[in-house]
C-alpha cells in the first residue's frame, strides 16, 4: 500500500525547489559580499606566517638576512664548522641609544652582569649554536634598531655585530601558538615538568630582570636529583661530574618581558633545568633556579 503522504512530499518537492531558488541566490550573495561570511574572505584575512630571517655566524663576523618588518619571525641561525662556542644574541636598543653606544658599553665587557645592558635597550632573543650546525627559532620583533652579536667567549669587546633595523608592519604576523611554555618567574621556574620532542615550547621571562633557560642531561632520575641538589648546594665540582652529555639552551640570557620559542630536539632522559645568573653575589642556582625535568619521545 502507498504511503500517501511520501507521495504529497514528493509532488511537492518541485515547487518547493522553485521557492527557494531566490532564497539561494540572496545567502550566495551575501555570503560573496560579508568578510565574516565569506569563506574566500577568511582565507584573505588568515594573518601571514611568520618571516624568515636568516643569521649566519662566521669567524669575526655576524650578519642578517631577511630585512624583517614588525611581528612573528622565524629565525634561522647557522655557525660556521671553526667557531668554539657561537652564540647568537639580538640587542633592541632603546629610542634614542645609538648603535656605537652600545658598542661602546661591550667595549667594557660588563656583559657577565647582564642587567648593566638595561640602560642601553633589552636582549630579545639567546641562542648557543653548535659549530657547523644551525637551529631555529621563534621571537616576536617589535619596530625598532637592533644589534645582532655573537656572544662567543667572555669577552663581548671582541664579539662581532651588525645592526638592522625592523620597520612596522600593517599587519603583523602573529606568533604560532606554543603547545606548552615554560617561565622562569622571580627565582623560579614554572611550567610542566614533562616536554615532548617535536612539540613547540615558548620559553617566556616574566621576571623583572634578565635570566636564563638552560638544562644539563642527567644519565638518570636519581643523578637529575643528585645534580639537583649539589647546584642548589654549591657543589660545583660534583655537580660537573654528573652532567651526562652537552646542555640543552632553551633560551640564554633574555631580559624580563622577552620569550623565545622552538621545537624540542633534545634528546629523550632526565635533565636539570638552571640559572647561572648571579643575584646579590650569588649564582641563581644558589638561590632556587634548579629543578628536575624530563624529555620525552
Amino acid at each position: 500500500m502507498p504511503d500517501v503522504g511520501i507521495d504529497r512530499a514528493r509532488r511537492g518537492l518541485p515547487r518547493l525547489r522553485a521557492q527557494l531558488r531566490p532564497v539561494r541566490r540572496w545567502l550566495a550573495a551575501m555570503l560573496m559580499l560579508s568578510p565574516a561570511l565569506s569563506p574566500l574572505a577568511a582565507v584573505a584575512a588568515s594573518p601571514p606566517p611568520p618571516a624568515q630571517v636568516q643569521i649566519t655566524i662566521a669567524p669575526g663576523s655576524i650578519a642578517v638576512s631577511g630585512a624583517p618588518e614588525s611581528g612573528a619571525a622565524e629565525l634561522l641561525v647557522s655557525a660556521a664548522r671553526s667557531l668554539r662556542e657561537p652564540s647568537a644574541v639580538l640587542v633592541r636598543l632603546k629610542p634614542g641609544v645609538s648603535v656605537q653606544e652600545l658598542i661602546g658599553y661591550l667595549a667594557s665587557n660588563m656583559t657577565g652582569q647582564p642587567a648593566t645592558i638595561e640602560p642601553y635597550g633589552a636582549i630579545v632573543f639567546n641562542r648557543e649554536v653548535a659549530p657547523g650546525a644551525s637551529a631555529e627559532s621563534e621571537v616576536w620583533l617589535a619596530p625598532g634598531t637592533y644589534v645582532a652579536l655573537d656572544g662567543e667567549g667572555e669577552k663581548s669587546s671582541g664579539w662581532s655585530h651588525t645592526s638592522f633595523t625592523v620597520s612596522p608592519s600593517p599587519a603583523p604576523p602573529a606568533l604560532p601558538a606554543a603547545e606548552a611554555v615554560e617561565r622562569t618567574k622571580g627565582l623560579a621556574f614554572a611550567g610542566p615538568r614533562t616536554l615532548h620532542r617535536g612539540e613547540l615550547v615558548r620559553f617566556e621571562n616574566d621576571g623583572p630582570g634578565p635570566l636564563m633557560d638552560i638544562a644539563f642531561p642527567a644519565r638518570s632520575r636519581a643523578d637529575a636529583e643528585r645534580l639537583a641538589s649539589d647546584l642548589l648546594n654549591g657543589h660545583q665540582r660534583a655537580a660537573e661530574a654528573l652532567v651526562a652529555s652537552a646542555l640543552a639552551d632553551f633560551a640564554g640570557t633574555i631580559s624580563g618581558g622577552a620569550s623565545q620559542q622552538e621545537t624540542i630536539t633534545a634528546p629523550d632522559g632526565w635533565y636539570v633545568q638552571a640559572c647561572f645568573l648571579e643575584t646579590r653575589g650569588r649564582p641563581d642556582t644558589r638561590l632556587g633556579m634548579e629543578r628536575v625535568i624530563r624529555i620525552v619521545g
